[in-house]
């Protein structure tokens, strides 16, 4: 310890005993240095050798004094601190007098008899001004610790009954108190379903006569219960840690702090839309609601990236929010048919951390985005969404100018009778809803903020107004170093999922879509002979832009590819969401209409086996009948083929009537065979006379 240090109003700290003393004057003639301990009731200045001092294995410090506002104060309270100071004011001042024990002890002796109270009063009033850092204002009464406030009072009964003056009031004892505790942790604590009036009732219980339903002549009233009730409620218990983390306890934090400049930190979170959409390929079939991601930027509070989609939360849906966020908005949007400059939306780049909800980052997929792209994840306790209060704002930010005039809005989540089915009002596609919500994120990148972030006082400074686009673009020119630049080639690799493709002649399919690319032109992966056709490879895949993708080739490289010709023009705007639903549909169709052709094909294949049998059973009889060969040289069937032309030309009645007959047999087997000859007999006899007629010609 050095002699500089030493200075009257710092704190001389014990290493050793813990104790603390404060410098009250420093005599370097006498070498003496005058102190008081702190922390005590009273005590009295001490003398020590300046020497010993520097020695000894003490420190200084500053002393933390509590420091008070006199004009605070009520009148009653500074007109006892002038007479306070009016009684000590000439001894305090004469230093170093006033610290010599005698002198002190022979005026603490003579004021309290002049002023009638005691010489411990002195003394105390003595040391609340050394001990304060000799200031007038430690000597201010503390009236807000008199009354023992939150102590139990003892012997306290209350004021009288107002309309049973006779009544004798109950004296709350320690047996009341424990009574009262356990009915509070039975009913207010341990559930939200209890009030203080269940508590009150379920405290009577205890007060009944032995053996009867009957109470006792006293007991506590329900004031005395709610006065000592409130003293024993606890929020974490009724409401649990989950409510009361996020709703009871207080939040002194910010989220203003936690980043240096853009790209410092984005916050990650899924909700799900308030709007039910239709089906690209079917407008009459609604497909729900859809799951949206925001990505937003903590430092200009921008919203750097979203997806739409129709799967569950997933970090499979999450990477892809974050590709958008890493990458150019400018090609995502002109993909929807929107067109922007740079500033528009400006936000590209890979950030140095990601926070994240306890959910499908804490997994071991997301190491990937560690690992492959330097993002460090956070993940926030379970049910703490506070913790994230930027992107979840952004969503009811996001949500507000659309939900009113967007047909299929959900405007109340909980419908009462005669309330509009959302549903039924349905009248966006994916496509249609994820355009919207680009000009809704661009329109509130671009608008002033109601409040001004404190997340650093230089662009205030500068002038800067409350607009996220503007706070990003000063902020990437004041404060770099947050953002990190990848290759696209590095964010579809360690972002974008990967599908497996098959070779065909159309190029590699996936799903409803063919793609090319030029390494299997070149190679002639399609040709029939010599070509790949029916190999897998594997494709890396946008699934929000269908209309190209990466083919990762046998080497580890990745060769961007086109959609081919082949369905170059078919399935425009389809996601790989719409596509999924309408190969699903698709197949359910499939699955409900294979039980009525099983059904239609037994039928049919029924009468095609009725009608064979009786062909079979006619020539069988008929061969029985003449007991000839069949004719099967080629002259006997030609002559045959000639007569039976000649039958169905010259006669198509008989011949329809023949046919008749036919189908009749088949329904009617048991017809009567007498008039079946003589039918046949008579249409012998017509064949004959007409061959007779043709040879005479």
């Amino acid at each position: 310890m050095q002699r500089e240090q030493l200075v009257a109003g710092k704190c001389l700290y014990n290493l050793k005993t813990g104790e603390n003393y404060k410098i009250l004057y420093l005599d370097w003639p006498e070498n003496v240095i005058y102190a008081v301990e702190l922390g005590k009731t009273i005590a009295y200045p001490v003398a020590l050798t300046a020497g010993k001092v520097l020695e000894a294995d003490m420190e200084v410090r500053n002393d933390e004094m509590e420091v008070r506002d006199v004009s605070m104060a009520s009148p009653k309270q500074r007109e006892e601190l002038e007479s306070r100071w009016a009684l000590i004011r000439a001894f305090v001042l004469d230093e170093p007098t006033c610290y010599q024990k005698k002198v002190r002890s022979t005026f603490a002796a003579e004021t309290a008899k002049r002023e009638e109270c005691t010489v411990y009063r002195i003394n105390q009033m003595l040391y609340r001004y050394w001990s304060g850092g000799k200031r007038k204002e430690a000597l201010l009464p503390d009236l807000e610790r008199r009354g023992g406030k939150g102590k139990t009072k003892q012997g306290a009964v209350g004021r009288k009954y107002k309309y049973d003056s006779q009544k004798e009031i109950h004296r709350i004892t320690e047996d009341d108190l424990k009574n009262i505790r356990e009915a509070v942790n039975k009913t207010y604590n341990r559930h939200q379903k209890y009030s203080f009036v269940d508590g009150y009732y379920e405290l009577l219980k205890k007060y009944r006569k032995k053996g009867k339903d009957e109470l006792e002549d006293t007991y506590p009233t329900k004031n005395q219960f709610s006065y000592h009730a409130r003293r024993m409620i606890s929020a974490l218990e009724r409401y649990g840690i989950r409510t009361y983390n996020k709703d009871i306890k207080g939040h002194v934090g910010s989220s203003e702090g936690e980043a240096r400049g853009p790209g410092d930190k984005y916050q990650v979170d899924a909700t799900i839309g308030d709007v039910y959409l239709v089906s690209a390929s079917d407008p009459t079939k609604v497909i729900g609601r859809p799951v949206i991601y925001s990505v937003a930027d903590v430092f200009s509070r921008t919203i750097v990236g979203i997806h739409v989609g129709l799967n569950a939360p997933s970090w499979a849906e999450a990477r892809i929010a974050l590709f958008n966020a890493f990458t150019d908005k400018v090609e995502y949007c002109r993909y929807y048919g929107i067109t922007i400059q740079d500033g528009d939306w400006p936000c590209k780049g890979v950030p140095h951390t990601v926070l994240a909800d306890n959910g499908e980052f804490n997994s071991a997929k997301s190491d990937e985005l560690v690992m492959g792209l330097g993002v460090s994840i956070e993940n926030a306790p379970p049910w703490r969404a506070d913790l994230k209060g930027i992107v979840e704002q952004s969503f009811r930010q996001l949500n507000l100018p659309t939900k009113p005039v967007m047909p299929g809005a959900v405007i109340k989540p909980n419908r009462t009778r005669g309330d509009e089915n959302y549903k039924l009002s349905a009248k966006l596609t994916l496509y249609e809803y994820t355009q919207i919500l680009i000009y809704t994120v661009l329109a509130r990148n671009a608008d002033m903020m109601q409040r001004q972030p404190i997340t650093s006082q230089d662009y205030i400074e500068a002038g800067i107004p409350p607009i996220p686009n503007e706070i990003w673009k000063w902020g990437m020119e004041n404060r770099t170093g947050c953002l990190t630049v990848k290759t696209k080639e590095e964010l579809w690799i360690g972002l974008l999922p990967r599908v497996q493709g098959v070779i065909q002649k159309q190029g590699i399919r996936y799903k409803k879509v063919c793609f090319v690319c030029d390494t299997a032109v070149k190679q002639r992966w399609f040709d029939r002979e010599g070509g790949r056709i029916s190999e897998r490879c594997t494709l890396i895949l946008n699934p929000n832009d269908m209309m190209s993708c990466y083919v990762v080739l046998p080497a580890g490289r990745l060769e961007r590819a086109v959609r081919a010709s082949a369905t170059e023009n078919a399935y425009i705007h389809w996601t790989k969401y719409d596509m999924d639903y309408y190969i699903n549909q698709e197949n359910a169709a499939q699955r409900l209409g294979e039980q009525a052709k099983n059904q239609r094909r037994l039928d049919y294949n029924q009468k095609i086996e009725a009608i064979i049998n009786q062909a079979e059973a006619r020539s069988k009889e008929a061969i029985s009948k003449t007991r000839a060969k069949r004719a099967v040289t080629g002259k006997e069937i030609r002559s045959n083929r000639r007569e039976e032309q000649a039958k169905v030309i010259a006669f198509p009645e008989a011949a329809v009537e023949g046919a008749l007959d036919d189908q009749k047999e088949i329904q009617e087997p048991q017809m009567d065979r007498q008039q079946e000859k003589k039918e046949a007999k008579t249409l012998n006899e017509k064949l004959k006379k007409l061959m007779e007629e043709d040879e005479l010609e």
